[in-house]
């Protein structure tokens, strides 16, 4: 090779049972997750059977879930089914995902368990996740004191604003926490002041780390794990009335 020319490492991955994986090549960029990026198509070469995780959710985190032939009707009439939410997609890359009813006498076939602002569960659906958690089943709880996703339902007219916080305390409690009602986390120190004029601050938004780019390029350092793949790349992060989590005792 001359000094002009350049090369490029690759990886194909190939198992016993006939599947491929490939990285076309390392890039420069992905230095630092390098051993991740290994790890992740290692392990979706040799995986043959995704884990299942089921979702139950007050918001439409999965779209419109419609089967194909329906959506496929739709798309003749000129209507588009709303996509999963992000996250949901990215999952499906490696699980396989289905939707859980908030109904529900008791939770089956699925591995992991995302409760995702889950809002006025009835005791039977509390109980049979409860019944999930104490059979070893592993659980991921999202609750929000205030969500700014849950819209409230336009085509109803209700005697008051419906509430925005998702409570699971009547279960949370039995495991040792609570979610206190109207109580938010935030630090001033790393807040981002909301200001209504040139010199007047009216409050703050935020929890750590949301920087002011402007004033600090240099970040705020300590914020972030750069040895950590989830969070080396990230350089500000912006959350908006998040609650507390507390214990409680027995």
């Amino acid at each position: 090779l001359t000094e002009e020319e350049n090369f490029f490492f690759g990886l194909v991955v190939q198992t016993q049972f006939g599947v491929e994986k490939v990285i076309p090549f390392f890039s420069p960029d992905r230095q630092n997750f390098v051993e991740y990026d290994i790890s992740y198509l290692i392990d979706t070469a040799i995986t043959r059977q995704k884990k299942k995780i089921g979702i139950m959710s007050s918001l439409p985190v999965m779209g419109d879930d419609v089967s194909p032939d329906m959506a496929e009707l739709m798309r003749r009439r000129n209507q588009r089914p709303k996509p999963p939410w992000t996250f949901v997609q990215h999952l499906r890359r490696q699980y396989e995902v289905k939707t859980v009813a908030t109904d529900v006498n008791d939770i089956n076939d699925v591995d992991i368990l995302l409760l995702i602002h889950p809002k006025d569960l009835p005791e039977k659906t509390l109980f049979a996740i409860d019944q999930f958690v104490l059979k070893g089943g592993r659980t991921i709880v999202c609750v929000d004191p205030h969500c700014f996703a849950d819209k409230p339902d336009r085509t109803k007219m209700p005697t008051r604003p419906p509430s925005a916080s998702s409570n699971l305390n009547l279960l949370l409690r039995t495991w040792g926490l609570e979610m206190p009602e109207n109580m938010f986390a935030g630090d001033r120190s790393l807040a981002l002041p909301l200001r209504r004029g040139q010199d007047e601050t009216i409050g703050f938004l935020g929890l750590i780390p949301q920087l002011d780019l402007e004033l600090r390029p240099e970040g705020w350092p300590g914020c972030f794990n750069t040895d950590n793949v989830i969070t080396a790349e990230l350089n500000q992060v912006r959350v908006l009335f998040a609650g507390v989590l507390r214990e409680v005792a027995d």
